[in-house]
This record gives structure tokens, sequence and C-alpha cells, in this order.
């Protein structure tokens, strides 16, 4: 079973994501819905990231930052608690797992898709950023393959 569909079964199975994953989705949601503020999102990144907590949840913050000013459209973002991921999601873990695997091509790939020429490298190197963060910590995303 590739990754793809070990997180897909998993999701159908649970409604939950994979921990690297649910951090993520779950954050950008809720900053998306306005409560990026929420005390809550410090409290799941402190949990998966210890002592780094400031620091990797600003490095999400600077790569959410970046996509957002850079990306091609407006990226659509599920509600939070939707226990399905929308297109855009699944390119965003795609991007930051194929970061961490060091997937050059599918990488490129999915960054060309997601931002605009001119932020390539603005998006690039705060997903590669996030990813190292993450994987530091034990969150390596499965969606490598997408």
């Amino acid at each position: 079973m590739s990754p793809r569909d070990h997180v897909a079964a998993t999701l159908a199975a649970t409604g939950e994501f994979a921990g690297g994953e649910h951090l993520l989705v779950w954050s950008w949601r809720r900053i998306a819905a306005g409560r990026g503020d929420c005390p809550l999102i410090l409290r799941e990144f402190a949990r998966a990231c210890g002592e780094d907590t400031v620091e990797v949840f600003a490095t999400f913050h600077t790569f959410l930052r970046a996509l957002a000013h850079g990306s091609r459209r407006r990226l659509r973002v599920g509600w939070p608690g939707a226990s399905v991921l929308t297109g855009d999601e699944r390119q965003l873990l795609a991007l930051i797992a194929a970061a961490q695997a060091g997937h050059g091509a599918l990488f490129e790939a999915h960054l060309r898709w997601l931002a605009r020429g001119e932020f390539h490298d603005a998006v690039a190197i705060a997903a590669q950023a996030l990813g190292r963060a993450l994987k530091a910590h034990a969150l390596c995303l499965a969606a490598g393959d997408r």
C-alpha cells in the first residue's frame, strides 16, 4: 500500500490524520477560520515539538504566509473538524513530505502547482525549513508520493 493510500485509508477508517499531517491541516484550518491566535494551536505544537514550539510554529506560520502571498490562486482549506482533505491540503502535505524525503523532482512539481514562478524561491525555502523542523521532531509526513 502506498503512503497516499495508507493516509487515505487511515482517514477513512478513523476520521483522523496521522501525527504530522493532523498538526499541519488542523492548524491551517483554524488559522484560515480566523482562529490563529487560539492557544489550542500552540498547545498542539507544544505536544509535538516540546521546547522548540515557538520556533516550529513560527516556521509553519512563515510557510503559510509565503504560500498565501505567492500562491497561484486562492487555496481551498477545509473547515475545522472536517474529516476530508481538500485538494489544496493534499498538495500542501505532499509538498512538505517531498521536502522531507528529499524528492527534488516531486517537490518541484508540487511547488510549481502551488506557487507563482516569482515566489518559488520563497515558498521553497519556507517549505524545506518546515519539513526539516517537523522531521527533527519525528513528524515525518507519509504523503511523499502524492
